[in-house]
């Protein structure tokens, strides 16, 4: 199966929904206009999808597993905001804060009657894709966990509209979390600019960070791929006012090891995973 028409329709999903989110400050207003543009999204894919008329059971799963629950996802989670926002707008601040814990109760709730299965989709495991994606092997003594009012039995499995649900929650999760902060509700996820007076300093090894530099630069995840390593060399440098000394040299080094080439990034990989497993146990 082609995904390339799939990945270039989630992108410009991705790309409209950023721009709706940087320019539109009204809660209600940007959910109402991010449900008409996923829709039009999902109606896409689903006309591509029907188009294809053969497909493998492989390349189903693929489909049902991997593609189609990343737009559904986005219109389940923006259909949550809008019913949620739009019965707030002229509620008081206690109300709202009582409204988004009875709401977060509903969505931990939700998560933990299907944690086996979340774990089953994030563990990827597969013994049981068959009866979860693959559109008429639903097994009766599996729930059908699809929408039944939208049920099409040529775009549907028995599962992937659960997955889809579960992506949205745990998103619609996080959303919750932050409007029940201490201080000012977040309205978006816009990271605070780093104060020039303020010294950050790395606390790691030097090796580690070189590590990291050599791995940014290979990934061309900084301008584009256009800055060499020089460039972001000076940039982690300036940054952390560390001297990174010949990090020619140490790259060489770790080059060499027998074992454990990326000793840094394997153990940022395996803590980011321990994190998000332990977020999980919560709910």
């Amino acid at each position: 199966m082609n995904t390339s028409f799939y990945n270039e329709a989630l992108t410009n999903l991705e790309n409209g929904l950023n721009t709706l989110e940087k320019e539109n400050n009204n809660v209600v207003e940007r959910s109402e206009l991010a449900i008409q543009m996923c829709k039009k999204s999902i109606d896409e894919i689903k006309v591509y999808f029907k188009k294809q008329k053969i497909y493998s059971q492989e390349q189903e799963v693929v489909f049902f597993k991997e593609v189609k629950p990343l737009f559904v996802a986005k219109l389940v989670y923006y259909m949550k905001l809008y019913k949620l926002e739009a019965n707030l707008i002229v509620e008081s601040p206690r109300i709202k804060k009582n409204a988004y814990t009875l709401e977060l109760k509903k969505v931990k709730s939700f998560l933990t009657q299907n944690k086996v299965f979340n774990k089953y989709c994030k563990t990827n495991c597969t013994h049981l894709d068959h009866k979860y994606f693959v559109r008429g092997n639903q097994d009766i003594k599996l729930q059908l966990q699809s929408n039944t009012f939208e049920y099409d039995l040529e775009f549907s499995t028995s599962n992937d509209f659960l997955l889809s649900k579960i992506k949205a929650s745990e998103k619609f999760l996080i959303y919750l979390e932050e409007q029940l902060l201490p201080s000012q509700p977040i309205q978006n996820n816009e990271a605070t600019p780093i104060s020039n007076n303020k010294d950050y300093k790395w606390t790691g090894s030097k090796v580690a960070l070189i590590e990291l530099i050599y791995a940014l630069h290979t990934s061309k995840v900084i301008n584009k791929g256009k800055s060499d390593i020089k460039e972001i060399a000076g940039l982690v440098s300036n940054l952390f006012n560390i001297d990174l000394g010949d990090y020619y040299h140490t790259y060489a080094e770790i080059r060499i090891r027998k074992t454990g080439r990326t000793k840094f990034l394997d153990k940022l990989k395996a803590q980011l995973i321990s994190k998000m497993e332990a977020s999980d146990e919560e709910y």
